[in-house]
């Protein structure tokens, strides 16, 4: 292995780390932030957390798929899940800080009693302060919870622009070569269908063998000749191919 092989294989396997990384941050930052304010969250927290937890499982499963069976590429589901995560992504990124950003670490004050934060004691205990975040009465500002809310929305983002990335780096480096090579039906094939190809083992975000290399794919025959890499190299064995058919045909005729 050349040393820019080696380094491309490691910045490869920084993002897929930092692309875990960041989802247990997210998760840990907003479940921290939940228990800070004894509160269950809203729907909108609770996707956010559902989320980093599925990223989370995700990275898992990608890392030992790619480690244990890398021969599965079926690179078609395999990006769809990188475009959806992506997604997902961007969606609860924009919901957290929405969420979480829209206010400050300070607690406001109403001036008229609102029953849904709660009872006639507890507006005229806090003098109608409450929590944005919670919409409690209450004269705790929960400074900590709120300023570990507000963290988990740059990881959020970070989540995003590093699943976009691998998304990309999928798409150019394993689903675009496939695809030229043995068109849409590459899309579902396996690595045993392309000369016993497989993904990298530690970031599954590159083949191990450069297709170039592969052998030509015929779908009813399986692998095929090695085909000629120069174009006119390349028009000759077409050729030689097409005049095979013919002559095959004739010889089927005289046998009859």
């Amino acid at each position: 292995m050349t040393a820019s092989s080696a380094m491309k294989n490691f910045g490869l396997f920084s993002l897929r780390f930092f692309e875990f990384g960041s989802a247990v941050v997210v998760l840990g930052t907003l479940g921290y932030t939940v228990h800070g304010y004894h509160f269950h969250g809203s729907k909108r927290t609770n996707f956010v957390l559902a989320q980093a937890a599925i990223s989370t499982f995700y990275s898992l499963c990608t890392c030992l798929l790619t480690l244990a069976v890398p021969q599965l590429i079926f690179v078609g589901l395999y990006w769809f899940w990188e475009l959806i995560m992506t997604m997902l992504w961007l969606a609860a990124f924009i919901v957290d800080a929405k969420v979480q950003g829209d206010d400050g670490c300070h607690n406001r004050r109403s001036t008229t009693y609102e029953p849904h934060r709660g009872s006639q004691e507890e507006f005229q205990a806090t003098n109608g302060e409450y929590n944005p975040f919670t919409g409690k009465y209450t004269t705790n500002d929960y400074k900590r919870p709120c300023h570990t809310g507000k963290a988990s929305i740059a990881f959020a983002g970070l989540c995003f622009v590093l699943y976009l990335t691998s998304t990309i780096i999928l798409g150019v480096r394993v689903m675009t070569p496939i695809v030229k090579k043995y068109g849409s039906k590459g899309l579902m094939m396996k690595g045993s269908d392309m000369n016993d190809n497989s993904l990298n083992r530690f970031h599954g975000l590159d083949l191990v063998k450069p297709l170039d290399d592969a052998y030509n794919y015929d779908p009813e025959q399986g692998m095929g000749e090695t085909a000629p890499q120069d174009s006119a190299s390349s028009h000759e064995y077409n050729q030689e191919k097409l005049n095979e058919q013919p002559r095959a045909s004739g010889d089927t005729a005289v046998q009859a």
